[in-house]
């Protein structure tokens, strides 16, 4: 998580869809918040690994989308990761971040 923050442009904006389908939206700031208080305090270490990438450079830009699996103890949760890129200062930095959980045990 130390190194998380870095990867996001200082405007970078986060959005997850839920299984209802709402979106939310957060800047980045509040997300690595969110983020690095929910692996500090939960009752169970949660691993999340990708399954499988996709990336493309397109122009000024980069598109992945990644597959991912989450383990907390008993719970396992997949899910999707959108990310879109942007290099700044000779990095790749996420300008955009959608991501939501997928009861899919694999990629399509």
């Amino acid at each position: 998580m130390r190194g998380y923050d870095a990867c996001f442009l200082p405007d970078a904006c986060i959005h997850q869809i839920s299984n209802q389908g709402d979106v939310s939206t957060m800047m980045k700031r509040p997300f690595v918040a969110s983020q690095r208080e929910y692996h500090q305090t939960a009752p169970q270490k949660a691993i999340e690994v990708p399954v499988s990438m996709d990336i493309r450079f397109e122009g000024k830009l980069a598109r992945a989308a990644v597959f991912w699996k989450l383990t907390a103890g008993q719970r396992i949760e997949t899910g999707y990761d959108h990310f879109l890129l942007m290099k700044s200062q000779g990095a790749w930095r996420i300008v955009n971040l959608t991501f939501y959980s997928s009861p899919q045990l694999e990629k399509n």
